[in-house]
C-alpha cells in the first residue's frame, strides 16, 4: 500500500523491461522450465525493442531466488542495461509476461501483494537485538543489532551501599543499549518501508526498545508475549505470531482505506472515476488511490508528461507543454506513477472488495 520502494524506477529515463516469471521449483526439471521460458519471454522483450544489456542483466536475475520455498515468482525491472527492482511474488497469478514500454508495467506487481505488508519481527535482549526482516514471501534479510555499550549488563545484589549505585550503572547501560538498537531498528523499517515491527525478546529489553522507537515507528510497533534468546524462547513461535499481527495490520489498513473513501465520497473528501481521479492527481491531492485490478478503465490511453503532475484522459489537455515527451500509455501504469510520484498510497482492490463502481477512485488529502 506504500509503493515508495517503486520511486526508484520512476526516477529513471527507461524505458523499461518489465518480466513476470514463475520458478516453482517442484518438478526436478524445473530449472530448465524456467530458462525455456524466460527465453521465450527474452525474445518477445527483444522483438519489441529491448536493448541487449538490459536483456543480459534479466539474464543473471532470473532464477536468483532459488532459496525461496515454493510455489512464487519472480517480477523483474529493467533498464539501461540494469536491474531496477526485482520482486519475490508468494503466490503469483499473472505468469510468464513481458512489457517493454516507456513506463513499467507495476500494477501486477501491486495486484499480487502479499496479505501482509513488509514488517521486521525484532529478538531484544539486553546486549542489543536481532532483526529478521519479511517482505510478504518470506525473510528477506536478518541483521544482528549490537549495542555499542556493553558493561555493565546484570544487576548484582551485594547488600551494601554500592548496591544502588551499581543498580543505576546498569540501568543507564541498559537505556542507552536500547537507544542504539532503537536507532537502528528504525533505519532499517525505513529502508524496508516496513508498516509493522513486531517485538519479542527479554521483558525489559522490549520495553525500553520500544520507548526508544519514537513516536512514528511506536504506533507501528506490537510486542509479542514470546521470550527472547536470553529467555530461551521459542521463536518459531514468535515467528507465526508476528506473521499473525502482519496479517491482521495488513486488513485493518485496507478496511481503514475503504471506510475512509467510502465515508469521504458525499462529503467531496473523495472521488470517483478516471477523470475526477487525474484532476486529483495532477493537483498533488491524492492521499490514497484505489484502483480495481482488471477494470477496462485501467486498459483505456492516458498521456502524460515528464515531470511529476503531467497526466491526462486526454491528449490536448497537455498540449500547452509544446513538448515531444508526451507520450501514451495503459492508465494503470499512468496512473501508478503519478501516485508514486506524488507520495501517495496505492490500494489495488480485489474482485469482492467495496470500493469505486467504476474501478478508480481516490482519498483526497485536504479533508
Amino acid at each position: 500500500m506504500e509503493p515508495g520502494h517503486f520511486k526508484q524506477l520512476y526516477d529513471n529515463p527507461g524505458p523499461f523491461a518489465s518480466v513476470y516469471l514463475a520458478t516453482d521449483r517442484a518438478d526436478p526439471e524445473a530449472a530448465h522450465a524456467i530458462e525455456l521460458r524466460w527465453r521465450e519471454l527474452r525474445g518477445r522483450l527483444e522483438a519489441d525493442g529491448a536493448d541487449e544489456p538490459t536483456l543480459e542483466a534479466i539474464d543473471a536475475a532470473v532464477g536468483s531466488d532459488r532459496d525461496r520455498p515454493s510455489p512464487h515468482g519472480q517480477a523483474i525491472f529493467a533498464a539501461g542495461g540494469s536491474v531496477l527492482l526485482q520482486e519475490e511474488l508468494r503466490v503469483p497469478n499473472v505468469l510468464d509476461r513481458a512489457a517493454f514500454g516507456h513506463l513499467p508495467d507495476v500494477l501486477p506487481l501491486l495486484a499480487q501483494a502479499p496479505d501482509f505488508p513488509s514488517y521486521l519481527l525484532v529478538f531484544a535482549d539486553r546486549g542489543g537485538a536481532e532483526v529478521e526482516v519479511y517482505d510478504g514471501a518470506g525473510v528477506e534479510e536478518r541483521e544482528r543489532v549490537d549495542a555499542g555499550a556493553r558493561w555493565p549488563l546484570r544487576k548484582v545484589h551485594n547488600g551494601d551501599w554500592h548496591e544502588a549505585h551499581f543498580q543505576r550503572e546498569v540501568e543507564n547501560t541498559w537505556a542507552a543499549n536500547a537507544k542504539q538498537e532503537a536507532d537502528r531498528v528504525r533505519q532499517i523499517a525505513q529502508s524496508h518501508h516496513a508498516e509493522l515491527i513486531a517485538v519479542s525478546g527479554d521483558a525489559r529489553a522490549k520495553t525500553m526498545l520500544l520507548e526508544h522507537l519514537g513516536p512514528d515507528w511506536s504506533a507501528r510497533a506490537v510486542p509479542l508475549p514470546s521470550g527472547g534468546r536470553a529467555e530461551g524462547s521459542d521463536r518459531a513461535q514468535a515467528r507465526r505470531a508476528a506473521m499473525v499481527v502482519a496479517a491482521r495490520t495488513e486488513e485493518s489498513l485496507r478496511a481503514d482505506v475503504r471506510e475512509r473513501y467510502a465515508g469521504r465520497l458525499a462529503t467531496g473528501g473523495a472521488v470517483e472515476g478516471l477523470v475526477p481521479t487525474v484532476e486529483a492527481l495532477r493537483r498533488g491531492e491524492v492521499d490514497t488511490l484505489l484502483i480495481r485490478h482488471g477494470s477496462k478503465e485501467l486498459d483505456s490511453w492516458m498521456w502524460w508528461g515528464p515531470q511529476p503532475g503531467q497526466l491526462a484522459a486526454h491528449p490536448e489537455e497537455l498540449t500547452d507543454m509544446r513538448s515531444a515527451q508526451i507520450r501514451r500509455d495503459k492508465a494503470g501504469n499512468v496512473l501508478v506513477r503519478a501516485a508514486v510520484q506524488s507520495g501517495s498510497r496505492i490500494l489495488v482492490l480485489a474482485g469482492g472488495e467495496p470500493g469505486p463502481q467504476h474501478g478508480v477512485g481516490a482519498v483526497l488529502r485536504h479533508t
